[in-house]
């Protein structure tokens, strides 16, 4: 298809381009031969009269035109996969459309398990993919691949919230931990072992790791493990202790041997909230989604 002499197909190849800065890997991301790729860029720089990637080194930068270019190419890809390429009608009891939830293991283990058992009756036909956070399925769901994110952080631009609930931290221990008798004073908790969260390389610090270290208080961390949920089978049967979401401690104390006792000064809360793509206002079925979980949370 052709608007005003532009292949709208070279949108893609462009937002990939853009996105990768590399024809190699907008070639594989896209499932093209690397020479097709390149003919696409051609024909973009033809189009726009701008050389758009050029070479810096061994690596491509964007040229000023190609960043202008990416945000409102993003928009429009993105616009068509959910407005155009979607039913504008949605009968959540009838529909059979596949919704993806961009969750932490915290936001599954709170809050989406019971989204999940909601939906079964009020959209029994639906399949719902939840997909666990990370650098490729945040870029994902940027590029409009995904359908709602659920997290503490800022909005991007041309993001939109909806804010859900307040959690608060506190820490967890083994019941049998003898250290903690009298319950956890400051001098304690900075005297034990620890086990924190780390997410892997080039990702931000958990909050309390954050906080803590803001304050001058320096743990002895010996124990870092990928997930929030992990934190609990850190603890138990050792005398570590753990800085843990409450919702989250809470839910595992019903399960598992531990105790929850408050951290040595109070961290700022955090505000859970589900983002999505601001041109989804006017999507039925995205919309429902967004309720269900709004509606969920006031529960949990």
């Amino acid at each position: 298809m052709r608007l005003d002499k532009l292949d709208l197909n070279l949108l893609v190849a462009l937002n990939s381009l853009i996105e990768l800065r590399s024809v190699t890997a907008a070639a594989i991301d896209l499932c093209l031969s690397q020479s097709a790729m390149s003919g696409a860029l051609n024909r973009l720089r033809k189009y726009f009269d701008d050389p758009l990637l050029v070479p810096v080194g061994r690596t491509m930068q964007l040229t000023d035109k190609a960043e202008q270019l990416a945000h409102p190419v993003k928009e429009v890809l993105v616009s068509i996969r959910r407005n155009i390429m979607t039913t504008s009608q949605f009968d959540p009891l009838k529909s059979e459309r596949t919704f993806s939830i961009l969750a932490s293991d915290y936001a599954y283990t709170v809050l989406i398990g019971a989204v999940l058992r909601r939906i079964e009756k009020t959209g029994p036909n639906m399949k719902i993919n939840i997909v666990p956070f990370s650098r490729g399925s945040m870029e994902r769901f940027l590029k409009g691949e995904l359908d709602v994110f659920l997290t503490i952080e800022t909005p991007q631009p041309g993001l939109k919230s909806r804010h859900l609930y307040y959690d608060e931290h506190v820490v967890i221990y083994w019941n049998e931990n003898r250290h903690v008798r009298q319950g956890l004073d400051l001098e304690t908790f900075l005297e034990l072992a620890h086990a924190s969260v780390s997410f892997g390389p080039d990702q931000p610090s958990a909050i309390p790791d954050v906080e803590y270290a803001k304050a001058g208080f320096k743990r002895n961390v010996t124990v870092f493990v990928p997930t929030f949920s992990a934190l609990v089978e850190a603890v138990i049967g050792t005398q570590r202790l753990a800085t843990i979401q409450r919702r989250l401690a809470d839910k595992f104390a019903k399960i598992y041997p531990i105790t929850i006792a408050s951290t040595p000064f109070e961290l700022p809360r955090i505000a859970e909230t589900v983002q999505w793509h601001a041109i989804d206002d006017r999507n039925q079925g995205t919309q429902w989604l967004i309720s269900e979980i709004a509606d969920t949370a006031r529960c949990v």
